[in-house]
């Protein structure tokens, strides 16, 4: 396993962050909409204002992940992120125990390295500091990737809800993991 870290993201690191959001948005989804839908969300939700907004809330945090030199590059590169929300900033109404994982993204040549679990991981160590009890997720129904690796962090199903991609309303499956 390659070496990492972490920083917390602030709004110096607003342009890292818009990178990586539109980099493995694009990634994963590009493919599975079509181009007007495609592009109207990636401007709508990686916008510098609107990302800005979502750093300014108390309510959500962000984390960076960088792989140490030698993994991809001869130095530090910035391979994924995570995007997590409590209290009202959660996309569901939920309970105060709960910790909304609302983004976990990988760039492709991170995918499959572990790095998915570090992320897991990482949001399960801020949810216990937070006293939460219940880390949730929305997928995808049609990214059968993610959901059989979910389920094999321990996330169960409970629930859907609309995710929206520019005009076209999709379907997303809620999964939970109760924290110990």
């Amino acid at each position: 396993m390659a070496k990492f870290n972490f920083k917390k993201c602030e709004l110096s690191n607003l342009s890292a962050l818009r990178k990586i959001s539109i980099e493995t948005f694009t990634e994963t989804y590009q493919t599975k909409n079509t181009e007007e839908n495609f592009n109207k969300h990636v401007n709508q939700t990686f916008s510098t204002s609107q990302l800005t907004k979502e750093l300014l809330n108390s309510k959500t945090t962000f984390y960076l992940l960088y792989s140490e030199p030698g993994y991809r590059e001869s130095r530090k590169a910035l391979i994924g992120y995570l995007k997590l929300n409590e209290g009202n900033a959660q996309t569901e109404k939920m309970q105060e125990h709960c910790f909304e994982l609302e983004r976990i993204y990988l760039t492709e040549e991170a995918q499959g390295k572990g790095f998915g679990k570090i992320l897991i991981d990482k949001s399960i160590e801020l949810a216990k500091a937070k006293k939460k009890k219940e880390l949730w997720l929305g997928v995808w129904e049609k990214n059968p990737e993610a959901i059989s690796f979910y389920k094999k962090m321990g996330f169960e199903e409970f629930g859907t809800h609309m995710f929206k991609v520019g005009d076209e309303q999709q379907t997303d499956l809620l999964m939970k993991k109760m924290i110990d």
